[in-house]
């Protein structure tokens, strides 16, 4: 018997195009243009026309999250009606969603309008302060902890994409400055990422009690496949641990790589990245271990 195991694992945000995802999952299946058109009834707004160099929507956060989010699920309905069932589940950040709708703890629609239900209630908690975040490579998390430590930046460490690559968040001003410490301190690269919102840290706290409540509104079903939480790396088993993982993901710091590490220890050996951009592939190249994550433009390798 084969002991190797699947997992889906799901990005959170789009910040770049390959430039052909619609066009590989369309050869693959019709599910991307079914689900685009029921985001648009939804929306009240037509995306037919959306391509991933132009017509993009990268510069606006809500949108990006529900093309990022129809493209993840409608690459999971296409995997699983081809047979691939996931032994685990993760979800990058915002991914969550599109994590527990591939668990079938949600149906589509509902994953749509807990995405603009989280996003409002953010904002609404937020103001008009400008918020932001960046990915720092080439430090350690104890040299982070050590710079943050030492300026008066209002920034927090919120995941580890790998030993030697974070993610901040905070005010923008700051999250800037902070950037630019970490290169002239020896970062081999840092990144403003287009997110303008300070997701998984202390500014989102209030936001997170209320999704919590507001979460109760809607019908969620136990997980059909195990989801591990970014968080501590659990197993997510239940509609009542869906319920609270979703709101702990707005102001809980994660960990991916952590949850990577899960992952290959327990046997998983074929990770898909089940999303447009090959963002985690990329992230993937930097965590030890015996696997190989497949990204979109190398879904032919699967089939």
């Amino acid at each position: 018997m084969n002991s190797e195991k699947i997992a889906f694992i799901f990005p959170a945000f789009v910040n770049e195009y390959l430039g052909k995802e619609r066009e590989i999952l369309s050869s693959l299946s019709n599910d991307f243009e079914t689900n685009l058109e029921i985001t648009s009834d939804w929306l009240g707004k037509d995306l037919s026309n959306f391509q991933e160099d132009e017509n993009n929507y990268l510069d606006e956060e809500l949108l990006t999250q529900y093309i990022t989010y129809t493209f993840s699920c409608s690459i999971s309905d296409m995997l699983q009606n081809k047979g691939f069932k996931p032994d685990f589940i993760t979800g990058y950040s915002m991914g969550i969603y599109a994590a527990i709708y591939s668990a079938k703890s949600i149906d589509f629609i509902a994953g749509l309008e807990i995405i603009k239900m989280a996003y409002h209630e953010m904002q609404a908690f937020l103001g008009e302060k400008e918020f932001g975040m960046g990915i720092v490579i080439g430090l350690s998390v104890e040299d982070i902890q050590m710079l943050l430590k030492s300026s008066t930046a209002d920034v927090e460490l919120i995941n580890a994409n790998a030993e030697f690559s974070h993610v901040i968040s905070g005010e923008f001003n700051e999250v800037v400055k902070m950037l630019d410490i970490f290169k002239e301190e020896g970062a081999l690269n840092t990144k403003l990422l287009k997110v303008s919102s300070p997701y998984h840290s202390k500014y989102v706290i209030e936001a997170a009690k209320n999704i919590g409540k507001r979460i109760q509104e809607f019908s969620i079903k136990t997980p059909v496949f195990p989801v591990i939480s970014l968080i501590d790396q659990k197993s997510i088993l239940s509609s009542k641990d869906v319920v609270g993982e979703i709101s702990r993901n707005i102001d809980h710091s994660l960990n991916w790589y952590k949850t990577m590490q899960f992952l290959i220890a327990n046997k998983a050996r074929t990770i898909i990245e089940c999303g447009a951009g090959n963002g985690l592939y990329k992230n993937g190249k930097f965590v030890e271990g015996d696997f190989q994550i497949f990204p979109i433009t190398k879904y032919f390798i699967l089939f």
